[in-house]
């Protein structure tokens, strides 16, 4: 892989009218720490309130992101202006609430 300043996890379907996740953690090396911090979750859209995409990215399994639809959603973090991250490995918990 490439050091990039944007990362993103692309999720093709899901099983039901939402998509979403608990937790989103990237790391350099497999069992690495968690690089996720300092910089600004982004993702396709949010079911709003508490379900943001920062939710995914706050160390809690008891927040989640969710947005509204369930085919061709995504979910990323942006390092920062000059900050680029070489990640070789993402680890993604469900949530567990579901927002509907």
């Amino acid at each position: 892989m490439a050091a990039h300043r944007y990362w993103r996890i692309f999720v093709y379907a899901s099983d039901a009218t939402q998509t979403g996740v608990g937790e989103v953690e990237m790391a350099l090396t497999t069992g690495g720490a968690d690089q996720c911090t300092g910089g600004t979750a982004i993702a396709s859209g949010s079911h709003g309130g508490a379900y943001s995409p920062a939710a995914a990215f706050d160390n809690n399994t008891t927040s989640n992101w969710f947005v509204d639809g369930r085919f061709e959603q995504w979910i990323g973090y942006d390092f920062g202006s000059g900050v680029t991250k070489d990640i070789g490995e993402v680890r993604i918990r469900r949530g567990v609430e579901d927002p509907a």
